[in-house]
């Protein structure tokens, strides 16, 4: 009889694998992110006093940057709102601009600690506060600052050296209250401490304003005939060279 042919068998069969069926691919749907829409910010600045040509140029630098990044679609709406020296006022101001919808809100404080409750306030409606210029107690909000305390500190003791470390000196301090004005305050005083020879005939205040400046350095001259220095705060230096120029007495050593 015949025998039946046996089939050669193929390498898979001998190892024991069954061969299988070609895989599909998997075909991956891309997911498609939404590109995120920004929207431009509404920015409040909440300042205090504007009596000086600082605070003037700074109103206009903010004005000018505004214009800059609104012109980039980063910002919509600049709300400035002044309150001079009333800390009241300035409170409520900022409530104003937190009920306006500010998503950025710059602060120049008129105090250290008044201010906190509602800095927090807005804080927690989730406004992003940036103090400037000058400094809060609050550790909530960003503070963008300098350093008013080393910078009389530097002034004083230059003043302080090129008078030999002796003599009369005047000092015409700026607005009692205001946080950089207290940071002054002290800078120069710390300083004095060093320099025992030194009088400090009287403080006067010029309130930053070159106008009340030269009045109150006129007061000073008609009740002190002897000055050997002057130390002032910025644009108040103006007040004090016109006072004594005035009153036809010499200029003293005065920094600035």
């Amino acid at each position: 009889g015949c025998k039946k042919a046996e089939e050669a068998a193929t390498p898979a069969e001998e190892e024991g694998v069954a061969e299988e069926a070609p895989a599909e691919e998997a075909i991956e749907e891309e997911a498609v992110e939404e590109e995120e829409v920004f929207e431009p910010v509404t920015v409040g600045y909440s300042n205090g006093l504007i009596t000086h040509a600082w605070r003037t140029q700074m109103m206009a630098d903010i004005q000018q940057d505004f214009n800059l990044y609104k012109g980039m679609g980063w910002c919509d709406e600049l709300i400035i709102q002044n309150a001079g020296f009333d800390v009241d006022l300035q409170i409520n101001q900022i409530r104003n601009l937190i009920n306006s919808g500010v998503d950025l809100l710059l602060i120049n404080p008129n105090s250290v600690t008044a201010l906190n409750p509602v800095i927090e306030e807005a804080v927690d409606a989730g406004v992003m506060v940036m103090v400037v210029d000058q400094t809060v107690a609050s550790e909530v909000p960003y503070q963008v600052l300098g350093n008013s305390y080393q910078w009389m500190a530097g002034q004083a003791k230059w003043v302080f050296e090129k008078m030999g470390g002796k003599g009369k000196l005047v000092y015409l301090s700026g607005v009692d209250g205001q946080p950089a004005n207290t940071d002054r305050d002290n800078g120069l005083m710390d300083t004095l401490a060093d320099y025992p020879n030194i009088e400090l005939l009287t403080k006067a205040n010029g309130n930053w304003d070159p106008s009340t400046s030269q009045q109150a350095m006129a007061d000073v001259l008609a009740a002190f005939p002897g000055i050997d220095a002057v130390v002032a705060h910025d644009g108040q230096v103006m007040g004090t060279l016109r006072a004594f120029e005035s009153a036809g007495r010499e200029f003293p050593i005065i920094n600035g």
